[in-house]
């Protein structure tokens, strides 16, 4: 199993992130992947890279952090030149209203901070073209609006004359909007949600094809229902993995084996 959207260069990893890898490539993953959110732990991302082959990096600035930090994107670029090998996407990158919503109070705010994550996200997706990278998208809206910044996002890339491909991360959505990113040719990342008593998108596992579905951890966070409140690890894709075999009535072994072969077409794993 592949661990497409890890962040074992967060802080939180800092003293044992080897051990953790360790215990990752002791129970069935094969490969993770480590996605930056700042311009830090992108290159952290390409650091723990270079100490295992079997560990990738992503580069990007998070939307969350677009309020407090410029996109660089000559640092970016700078960056990827130098670490081609390691670097398998460009991201995370996307719109999330949720945190503006709950930290910024000032409507007039919220719309420029909205606006420039837009604008930010347009650029990570000049940069992907330019290196001929995948993207990892992330999304998030709040409360009744739960699916605006999907809809949102399909609008941008609905006018973009160059589409890469790519992962829509942690989707969390309905099926109406995951079939219009399957139709763009977008994978649908499923991590510890769909393990949740609470989830509420069963349909979108039901439905997505095997074949669009990539596996991811997000960890440390959303640790799976039967961990939760843990530090999350990537050894917890099996839960995962799981979880979508029992809702699709497939083998773990099917799961493992297409999930395996989608990761590795999306980001050219091993080459």
């Amino acid at each position: 199993m592949i661990d497409t959207h890890a962040h074992l260069n967060f802080e939180v990893f800092k003293k044992d992130y080897q051990e953790v890898t360790g215990r990752s490539f002791d129970n069935q993953v094969k490969a993770i992947i480590n996605v930056g959110s700042d311009l830090t732990t992108s290159e952290r991302a390409c650091q723990i890279a270079k100490e295992s082959s079997k560990v990738y990096a992503a580069v990007g600035l998070h939307p969350i952090h677009v309020k407090d930090e410029d996109f660089e994107e000559k640092k970016y670029e700078a960056l990827i030149n130098e670490n081609k090998q390691y670097i398998k996407a460009i991201g995370e990158t996307g719109l999330d209203y949720f945190h503006v919503f709950q930290e910024v109070k000032e409507t007039k705010k919220q719309k420029e901070i909205i606006e420039k994550q837009k604008e930010v996200f347009k650029r990570h997706i000049d940069l992907a073209k330019r290196f001929n990278l995948p993207v990892i998208l992330h999304s998030r809206s709040l409360g009744s609006e739960s699916e605006k910044s999907y809809l949102d996002l399909l609008s941008i890339i609905q006018k973009l004359k160059f589409l890469p491909k790519g992962v829509v991360h942690c989707f969390s959505a309905s099926w109406q909007i995951a079939e219009k990113f399957l139709e763009k040719g977008f994978y649908l990342g499923l991590n510890g949600v769909i393990t949740f008593p609470n989830f509420k998108y069963k349909e979108v596992v039901e439905k997505t094809p095997l074949e669009k579905i990539v596996l991811e951890t997000d960890c440390p966070y959303l640790a799976p229902q039967q961990v939760r409140g843990t530090r999350n690890e990537p050894k917890n894709i099996f839960y995962i993995a799981q979880e979508i075999a029992r809702i699709k009535n497939k083998t773990l072994k099917e799961v493992s084996m297409a999930t395996d072969q989608n990761a590795t077409r999306l980001f050219s794993l091993g080459e």
